[in-house]
């Protein structure tokens, strides 16, 4: 049968159509396997478990795929999991199988993919899994997830650490007595421990640290944050008006994951360091001016000794010229003025307790009133407070006189009429924490003196300098007072300080060593005028470094009726102790001698001249080597610049028991 044209052409279209289709059909299914190649390869190398999981619509689960991978990373063969899903169900911890179940309803019920992070039993070990699934519904009414298991044990153990650390850096910081802070680059305070918190009355956290912390408007002209930002550690010391305290501040870089850099600063309170610190300073000071003080008064001394020595010469030789005896006097009058000046720069070195005894400190400052009220303005009123119980001190009068008259001197310029000036006693004990109040003082039971006035009052300025000698806030005056009454209590032992409000008051205290009570002393023997000076006998060795005075006591001892021996230093004075063929009644040392010192003098002349009577004499005070030697066996002493009836006085009383046949 022929068939139509149109009808072959028709079919021969056909035919190429199928073709082209087989031909599409070929390349689909040949794309289709080189992609799921490639999926496979993707899965094969991923860390991650890759599956595919399906609820149908009537609640039954299975895993149409799981990777490989899965064997290593949780301990089950993927072919286990995808013949039974309950194998992969059962190896999760049974305390997280709630959870586990739990997210995959609600990711059932919204369509929506879910995360969950759940310990995983693998081998009988704990490991932890993050599992994720995005949900398709299928065209039976179940559903289809996609998704990926990734084992993230080594992750909740480096979250787990870091969660400890956190833990016990707040819990270090919450612990700390020193104030902590951290605050963000724009100056935000991040953090505060509990000690900021109690500083600063609040926790700031949010705020601006410089109004926060400090109450100030703008940053801080102290801060390092420039510096920290560059990674530096950084110290700085601060005075705050928040608190009036003194801090020193450290500064530390905090790093960031996002690369920010925020900083702690950790507050440790000084001001109580620093009080210190300027309390050493200013005692080193002292130290210091009171060295300088006893060699300037020591070479006064030395200078005074010739004035006064050859003064009274001239009035023994020419008792009948009344011109050279008027002369002496004014001589001899300006030069104890001078002597009295160098006594109160020797009580500022820490000397001058020539006789200390126990006294009642309430009968003293009674007796001693009398004597100092006639300096003071017409308008002062002096009040006097001595309770009964007041302990007794061992201490000089003479030098206490001092003391007391110079601090009532100052109050008394101060005080304006009318005015008051308060006197009073009281016993303290120092111990355990009073101690901080009177850093000077060594534990035990003390007098406290106290002389208040409501004068002009002093600055910081005055109050820091008020025993250093020479200064003064008076137009006219020498500055020695404070300083002299300082250099005695502290060689007392005891402790003087200074408080005041300008314009309002000063307060001045005293501390002595106080010792029991003790019975009422008996009157005191006034002694009468001074007699002429004594003669003597005898040969006296003067061991005198300066020829002036060397030449002046050979005057004045021959005077007295004494032979004498010179040397004008130690080696001199040691040899003529061993050599001189004769007796050697007494000494004469000097403390200060070219080549050594009278305190190694002294045993060498003793080994030569075991009988030998030794007097100190000296520009210094009694303390010190002078005393050293007096300990060691030497029978008196006299400091410079000297009298000559005190010298012919001490020399009786020395020679008193020897005799010169």
């Amino acid at each position: 049968m022929m068939v139509g044209k149109p009808i072959c052409e028709e079919l021969e279209q056909r035919v190429k159509e199928l073709e082209h289709e087989a031909f599409e059909r070929r390349g689909v299914e040949e794309a289709l396997r080189e992609s799921e190649a490639k999926y496979r390869r993707v899965s094969d190398n991923s860390p991650a478990v890759l599956y595919q999981f399906m609820m149908t619509s009537d609640g039954a689960f299975s895993f149409p795929y799981v990777s490989d991978v899965v064997d290593a990373t949780m301990g089950i063969s993927a072919e286990e999991i995808m013949k039974d899903a309950s194998n992969m169900f059962d190896g999760v911890h049974p305390e997280d199988q709630k959870l586990f179940q739990e997210s995959i309803r609600k990711s059932a019920e919204s369509l929506a993919s879910f995360p969950v992070t759940f310990r995983y039993m693998k081998d009988g070990e704990v490991i932890w899994m993050e599992a994720r699934g995005t949900p398709s519904l299928l065209a039976d009414g179940g559903i289809l997830w996609d998704g990926f298991l990734l084992d993230v044990t080594e992750r909740k153990q480096m979250q787990e650490a870091l969660r400890e650390s956190e833990k016990k850096y707040r819990s270090m910081m919450e612990s700390m007595h020193d104030p902590v802070y951290i605050c963000s680059p724009d100056y935000h305070v991040e953090y505060m421990n509990a000690a900021m918190v109690k500083r600063i009355g609040r926790n700031a956290v949010g705020e601006l640290c410089y109004k926060a912390l400090n109450e100030l408007d703008h940053k801080c002209p102290w801060c390092v944050y420039d510096k920290v930002q560059k990674g530096e550690n950084c110290v700085t010391e601060i005075f705050s008006l928040k608190d009036d305290r003194t801090y020193s501040i450290s500064h530390s870089p905090v790093h960031h994951l996002d690369g920010s850099v925020s900083k702690l600063s950790i507050y440790r309170d000084i001001t109580e360091i620093k009080a210190i610190e300027q309390q050493l300073q200013q005692s080193r000071k002292m130290e210091a001016i009171a060295t300088l003080a006893g060699g300037v008064a020591h070479q006064f001394n030395n200078a005074l000794s010739a004035i006064t020595g050859y003064t009274e010469l001239l009035e023994m030789n020419y008792p009948q010229d009344e011109t050279i005896v008027a002369y002496a006097g004014t001589m001899k009058q300006a030069a104890h003025r001078m002597a009295h000046l160098t006594h109160q720069l020797l009580s500022y070195a820490r000397g001058g307790k020539y006789m200390p005894l126990p006294i009642s400190l309430s009968r003293f400052v009674e007796d001693t009133l009398p004597l100092i009220r006639h300096t003071l303005k017409p308008g002062i009123r002096l009040e006097t407070d001595f309770p009964p119980d007041v302990m007794n001190v061992v201490a000089d009068k003479t030098q206490m006189q001092l003391v007391l008259s110079a601090i009532v001197a100052n109050s008394n310029e101060a005080v304006d009429e009318p005015g008051r000036i308060r006197i009073s006693l009281r016993n303290i004990v120092v111990e355990g924490d009073s101690r901080k109040d009177h850093p000077d003082l060594k534990p035990g039971p003390y007098v406290c003196l106290s002389i208040e006035d409501d004068g002009k009052g002093m600055d910081k300025e005055t109050r820091d300098r008020i025993f250093e000698p020479f200064f003064t806030t008076h137009f006219i005056g020498r500055g020695l007072g404070m300083p002299a009454a300082y250099g005695i209590v502290k060689n007392h032992h005891g402790a003087i300080a200074v408080d005041s409000e300008l314009g309002k008051w000063t307060l001045v205290k005293l501390y002595l060593p106080a010792i029991g009570k003790m019975e009422p002393a008996a009157e005191e023997v006034v002694s009468g005028p001074e007699a002429a000076p004594a003669e003597g006998e005898g040969t006296i060795l003067v061991i005198e470094d300066e020829a002036p005075l060397l030449k002046m006591n050979r005057w004045i001892l021959e005077k007295l009726g004494y032979r004498v021996l010179e040397a004008m230093t130690g080696e001199a004075a040691l040899a003529l102790a061993r050599t001189f063929d004769g007796r050697i009644d007494l000494a004469l040392l000097d403390m200060k001698l070219p080549d050594m010192y009278g305190d190694k003098v002294y045993p060498l002349i003793m080994e030569a001249r075991p009988n030998l009577k030794v007097i100190v004499c000296s520009g210094y005070d009694i303390d010190g080597p002078a005393q050293e030697v007096l300990d060691a066996g030497a029978e008196g002493f006299v400091q410079k610049p000297f009298s000559i009836a005190i010298l012919a006085d001490k020399l009786k009383e020395v020679l008193g028991g020897i005799s010169f046949a």
